[in-house]
């Protein structure tokens, strides 16, 4: 049973979210920041004369930034231990799992792969621990 916030609010649990949701979240804004990150290159790759069509960069720009603004919303709901946060943290680092392993056995940008495949490992394993799990509320 869980103890009722000082409020007296019974859906509010005590005191800060445990270590493992706030790294879950951190893990999370970060990669939203480097989706932004990525929108911006690709729009600039685009004006110095890449050959992609402006409405290519453009969907792709404002996908990378909604995608951004959800694991960042998540991110939030994580803090805030809303149970439906924690889908889209998962599905999210499993798609950007799916991106990191090609990076990865490449030679170009090899970093970039180990960097995402580190940070979504650690994301999912903090996301999905037990005491965030016992934490997150309807």
């Amino acid at each position: 049973m869980r103890e009722l916030h000082p409020d007296g609010d019974p859906t509010a649990a005590p005191g800060p979210p445990p270590l493992s949701a706030r790294v879950g979240a951190w893990v999370a804004l970060a990669q939203a920041a480097g989706l932004v990150a990525l929108a911006v290159a690709v729009v600039v790759e685009a004006a110095r004369g890449d050959r992609s069509t402006v409405g290519n960069v453009v969907l792709l720009a404002l996908l990378l930034v909604a995608w951004a603004g959800g694991l960042a919303a998540a991110a939030r709901g994580l803090l805030h231990r809303r149970r439906r946060a924690r889908a889209p943290i998962v599905v999210s680092e499993l798609l950007l799992l799916a991106v990191g392993f090609p990076l990865v056995q490449g030679t170009d940008a090899r970093w970039a792969g180990v960097l995402l495949v580190v940070t979504c490992v650690a994301g999912l394993l903090a996301v999905l621990s037990p005491s965030v799990t016992a934490q997150l509320q309807d």
